[in-house]
């Protein structure tokens, strides 16, 4: 007994006397968990850098929960499958490894607040120049698109820096700049971000819960297990799994018992469809909490916890309303999420696509059908084999037999690919499209706010609202809906980008940068509408449109950052030069003269 003491006061003096890797702190996990020790809260930090430590939220193990590195042992497969998705790197701790923008000395400035952004010794701080303040950068969310940084304020809590760094494009942006948003005046309040207010709910795991819960003597308000997306967000807590498996014949008996689940943990692969997609669906949805939710864990329904019903009716009671002055904030919110028929419009909501598509209604579809966290891309998590033609034509066997009889376009193109008809780019999030999650046939929309733009116009964005739906009635036999006579025969493209909502306008901007689109026609003719965009109200709009500029005209020098700051009328008539492309003049002006510029903000 006392040799066991003082192998733990050994072990624990050693780790408290050094920073350890993940691989130490995995085996120190194991060598104190294999002596009986059962740790509440994560180590205690170097004392090299408390300061940062003190700052951060307490990390530790809820109740029920063990940690990624507690599952490593047993599943070290998928433990590095999982660790090299981004998920795991969703919020991170701030360092010369995390941290991806430029702390390098410059200044950012948004309407009259400005900040240097520095680095001293591999740490992080924003200093205002006004006061000298300074803050500490001690955390981050983000590592695929765009990367946010969170400062630890005066009372403790966690606020994001009002700039955010985009990756692809290597710049720094205001924040309210980020956002499809109507463009802030420079009087009004900034608006504050706090991380314990909602982030940490679906960018951290196994929490938020008060740490005093398991160590009594801490007196922090929010802990975690995990900063990041780890295996418990998925599996659920497991504490009990880990501790039943060290025994290794409980591990033996379920492998000799075969296909015998663990009721010790949950596997989504074993779930059915509904079950399985509620695990992604906590965090991939919009829909607001029922007032009596008794708190979601994996192997749960969503519909015991979120009110998809209230949802439906709010949408269906507002479906075709563009002026949204009258609905209250929240339901604002929700309503501008979704196009009018209830198509979701906002990057990071599929599931509530998904729920509302035949293949999840009458079929067994669920997001696990085409993604996998285990051996799938890192991008999209899609597995390497899974091609979209094998998992639809895993039902749909008549199509998959004959493609192109099916699409009307040649064998291997995007046009002949299932998810480029059926989940078109039509969400909007992070300055960019994203695929619509519910599954349906295309049809000639996009002629009014709030109305979807249609997969073929997307790609086809020199041909007509009419043109598709002659194309789409003779292929498949059908007879499309009235389109308004005086939008009817305009080039997509040019309907949407002088024309459109917001939302349509940046979705038409972004899908003229890519190949496949290019590659359909030649859309040179539409260019002076896209620069037009240079003048949008919006901000988030003239950042989409620019960019696609900026790539295209590269000889420009368009500066993205000062087009964010203020509308250049004079820009976009010098590079417009008169052009007016395949539109003729008087329907160009017309256009313009139309465009919706109703409020929308998009609630990423």
């Amino acid at each position: 007994m006392l040799l066991g003491i003082a192998c733990v006061c050994a072990l624990v003096g050693w780790l408290a006397a050094r920073e350890l890797t993940r691989a130490e702190r995995g085996l120190a996990a194991a060598m104190l968990a294999g002596l009986g020790v059962v740790s509440g809260l994560a180590f205690a930090p170097s004392a090299a850098d408390a300061e940062l430590q003190h700052s951060l939220p307490v990390v530790g193990a809820a109740l029920g929960f063990a940690s990624s590195d507690a599952c490593r042992a047993c599943h070290p497969g998928q433990y590095e499958s999982w660790h090299d998705t981004f998920h795991r790197t969703m919020t991170q701790v701030a360092g010369p490894d995390t941290v991806l923008a430029p702390f390098d000395g410059r200044t950012l400035d948004e309407r009259g607040r400005s900040a240097r952004v520095l680095q001293e010794d591999g740490r992080y701080y924003v200093e205002s120049t006004r006061s000298g303040q300074r803050w500490r950068v001690v955390m981050l969310t983000g590592s695929h698109h765009l990367q946010a940084y969170w400062l630890r304020l005066e009372d403790g809590r966690l606020s994001q820096f009002p700039f955010v760094y985009l990756m692809r494009e290597q710049r720094w942006l205001a924040n309210s700049d980020s956002f499809l948003q109507p463009e802030p005046k420079p009087e009004e309040e900034f608006e504050e971000y706090i991380w314990g207010d909602g982030c940490v709910n679906c960018h951290s795991t196994g929490g938020p819960f008060h740490p005093a819960d398991v160590e009594p003597h801490v007196t922090t308000t929010r802990a975690v297990t995990e900063l990041g997306i780890a295996c418990e967000a998925c599996h659920g807590g497991a504490e009990e799994h880990a501790q039943r498996n060290r025994d290794p014949r409980r591990r033996y008996a379920l492998h000799a018992a075969g296909a015998a689940p663990d009721d010790t943990i949950v596997n989504p692969r074993r779930l059915d469809a509904e079950h399985a997609a509620s695990v992604c669906g906590r965090c991939h949805t919009v829909a607001d909490h029922l007032d009596d939710d008794p708190g979601f864990a994996p192997g749960a329904h969503l519909a015991d916890s979120l009110d998809h019903p209230r949802l439906w009716a709010l949408l269906d009671a507002n479906d075709h309303v563009t002026d949204f002055s009258a609905l209250s904030e929240r339901d604002r919110d929700l309503v501008e999420s979704f196009w009018n028929g209830g198509t979701v419009r906002v990057a990071g909501r599929e599931y509530d696509g998904m729920i509302r598509s035949e293949c999840y209604l009458q079929a067994e579809l669920s997001c696990i059908s085409c993604h996998s966290v285990h051996g799938g891309t890192r991008a999209g998590q899609v597995p390497h084999e899974n091609d979209d033609a094998q998992m639809c034509g895993s039902c749909h066997e008549r199509e998959l037999a004959d493609v192109p009889a099916h699409t009307h376009h040649a064998a291997g193109s995007v046009g002949s690919e299932c998810v480029s008809c059926h989940m078109p780019y039509t969400s909007y999030g992070l300055l960019m499209a994203t695929r619509s999650h519910r599954l349906d046939s295309p049809v000639a929309s996009g002629f009014g706010a709030r109305d979807a733009p249609n997969a073929c116009n997307l790609c086809h964005q020199d041909q007509s609202l009419a043109w598709t739906a002659r194309t789409l009635d003779a292929w498949y036999e059908r007879s499309s809906p009235p389109i308004p006579e005086a939008l009817a025969d305009i080039p997509a493209g040019a309907l949407w980008l002088l024309r459109g909502d917001a939302v349509q306008r940046a979705l038409a901007a972004w899908h003229l940068r890519q190949r496949w689109v290019q590659e359909s026609g030649d859309l040179r003719e539409l260019e002076p509408h896209l620069v037009t965009l240079l003048n949008d109200p919006v901000s988030a709009v003239r950042q989409v449109g620019g960019r696609t500029l900026q790539v295209a005209h590269p000889e420009w020098g368009l500066d993205l950052p000062g087009i964010a700051q203020e509308a250049q009328p004079a820009l976009a008539e010098r590079l417009l030069g008169g052009r007016t492309g395949m539109t003729p003049r008087e329907t160009f002006e017309r256009l313009r003269g139309e465009r919706i510029d109703l409020p929308v903000s998009v609630p990423e």
